[in-house]
C-alpha cells in the first residue's frame, strides 16, 4: 500500500562531525528525484520500502549538498 499524504515526509540529517547529509523520504516526487540524484552523482541508494514493484521510500547519503538541493529543488528557498 502506499503511503498516505498525511503519511509521507521527508527528512534531512546533517551530521556536524562527518558532514554527511543522510536524507530520506516517502514522498513520491522526491523518491523519483533521489532516484535520479543517485544516478547522476553516483552515489548509493538505499529502497527502504517497496510495494507493487516501485519503490516508495528511500535513503541516500552524501557529504554534497548540491544532491539535496537537485532532490527538493526550489523547497529550499
Amino acid at each position: 500500500m502506499m503511503y498516505l499524504k498525511e503519511e509521507q515526509e521527508t527528512v534531512i540529517n546533517i551530521h556536524e562531525e562527518s558532514g554527511e547529509i543522510t536524507l530520506y523520504t516517502c514522498a513520491p516526487q522526491y523518491v523519483i528525484k533521489a532516484i535520479e540524484a543517485a544516478d547522476k552523482f553516483k552515489m548509493p541508494l538505499t529502497i527502504r520500502d517497496v510495494v507493487n514493484g516501485y519503490p516508495q521510500a528511500v535513503e541516500i547519503q552524501s557529504k554534497n549538498m548540491q544532491m539535496v538541493h537537485f532532490i527538493l529543488g526550489n523547497k529550499l528557498n
